[in-house]
């Protein structure tokens, strides 16, 4: 088996490819990284996700150092230096992270030393745990609160800005602005006659859905305080010209999806009935249905040249093979199906292929876990409709990827997008809205009116002076 993921990194392995100008936006980076507040220590590595490509890194007697891979490194001892893990609280997502990645690495040890063969080395394995482990507990550590998510949010809207403008120009001078670091090809590629711009990402629609799934963040922020915001609708109109620029239809369909879902926040309150009801619908419709349900991806053509009917044969094929795969994975991948089928574009799939039921029951539990701290998010601002809608808006931005997972597997740049997007499903509030006066928007602790009242010494009592009516 052969992914899009492993034929991008063995393009690049065991090589070094450093241009000046990336490796002075490195360094820029990293003291940023440092003397920045905690409320802008994200902005650097949004930074790097947005103008560097992910082939550009250091090697290291046989170790990949990305740029992304090095800043998260810096990031870590800032966070080491200043102390900021201290406040953390350790939650269940916490534990589902640390497992879904010690599964994989420990699996792909446990083959080797048996004879068998890993899909991934586990030296490449210990990689993706250092930045999937290092980001997300960095974004952890960093991003505590609301107001912590509203920061980072903003920075994502200023990026947006020169992103979108630089996908303007590749679109209308068919020549990609970040070609002259490696890993972008010079000219702009078109399928059927639709220009798929990408930018410095590893992939037009790696480009798109980067930016779909951070709209839930941009639209929570609209109306603050009772007004509407000027800087998130323009963070929401760049990214849509992004998504249209990467003439790609998974974007657009994952931009919908997170539209629809912000919507449901209107209705949040018959959120479980609708689930089930979701729930019973689908189950009945596939019972009387004669085609699988997963044939909807066959006719999905939003953009031309889309490929929908070649990921319903991938999640049809996966399934009729269920007995290849679902105990320890396939080492023959897909040579055995009827289609053989390379570009593995389903995570659910990637991993099945790659380690059975067991890491697709460990994404599951990340979800499941991800999804329970939004709603006790929800609960720690119950009666305040717009911050209500902020942790709403980290919940649609996990249902937004778990979706994307279906046509989409994750390499390069949006990796960092799904690290985030878990991380900040943790903020909530020390304590409940209305006890210890703890504000949601400042993150400070204001003592209650009644305790100070309380806490006041009482003044010896005196006759009212006496009034004259005369």
């Amino acid at each position: 088996m052969d992914t899009t993921n492993h034929v991008f990194t063995k393009a690049y392995f065991n090589q070094t490819f450093v241009d000046p100008v990336a490796a002075a936006f490195l360094v820029l980076m990293i003291i940023l990284i440092f003397v920045l507040p905690r409320k802008y220590a994200c902005w650097p590595m949004f930074a790097i996700a947005s103008f560097i490509p992910q082939a550009q890194r250091l090697s290291l007697a046989t170790l990949d150092f990305t740029f992304f891979r090095i800043l998260t490194c810096f990031a870590l001892l800032r966070v080491l230096f200043r102390g900021e893990f201290q406040r953390f609280k350790w939650n269940g997502l916490d534990t589902a992270v640390i497992g879904f990645m010690g599964i994989r690495l420990l699996w792909s040890i446990l083959k080797l030393t048996k004879g068998g063969n890993s899909v991934t080395s586990p030296l490449s394995l210990c990689g993706d745990a250092l930045d999937m482990w290092g980001m997300y507990f960095f974004f952890r550590f960093v991003v505590r609160d609301l107001e912590d998510l509203k920061h980072a949010t903003y920075g994502l809207i200023w990026l947006s800005i020169p992103v979108a403008a630089l996908m303007v120009v590749e679109f209308v001078t068919l020549r990609n602005p970040f070609a002259f670091m490696s890993g972008n090809p010079d000219v702009t590629r078109s399928r059927e006659g639709v220009l798929r711009c990408m930018g410095a990402y590893s992939n037009p629609i790696l480009t798109g859905c980067f930016w779909a799934v951070l709209l839930p963040y941009m639209g929570a922020f609209i109306r603050q305080r009772g007004r509407i915001k000027f800087m998130p609708l323009v963070g929401i109109v760049c990214s849509a010209v992004i998504i249209i620029l990467s003439g790609s239809s998974s974007p657009i369909a994952a931009a919908g999806l997170a539209f629809f879902g912000g919507c449901a926040f209107l209705i949040r309150k018959r959120m479980r009935l609708i689930r089930w009801g979701t729930f019973i619908v689908v189950a009945g419709v596939q019972l009387m249905a004669n085609s699988p349900i997963w044939k909807v991806f066959a006719r999905v053509k939003i953009v031309g040249g889309s490929t929908g009917y070649y990921r319903f044969k991938l999640i049809d094929q996966f399934i009729q093979h269920w007995k290849e795969w679902i105990l320890v994975g396939s080492a023959r991948g897909t040579s055995t199906w009827a289609i053989p089928m390379f570009d593995i574009v389903n995570y659910y799939v990637a991993l099945g292929l790659a380690g059975g039921i067991l890491f697709v029951g460990a994404l599951v539990w990340m979800i499941v876990a991800a999804y329970r701290n939004c709603g006790i998010a929800m609960k720690t601002v119950k009666g305040n409709p717009e911050m209500e809608l902020i942790a709403w808006a980290t919940g649609v931005a996990i249902f937004a990827h778990m979706m994307t997972f279906l046509a989409v597997t994750y390499f390069g740049q949006i990796i960092m997008v799904w690290f985030f997007s878990l991380a900040v499903t943790g903020i909530r509030n020390s304590s409940p809205i209305g006890q210890r006066g703890f504000s949601v928007l400042t993150g400070r602790m204001h003592a209650d009116p009644l305790s100070r009242l309380a806490a006041k010494p009482a003044m010896p009592y005196s006759q009212p002076a006496r009034v004259s009516y005369r």
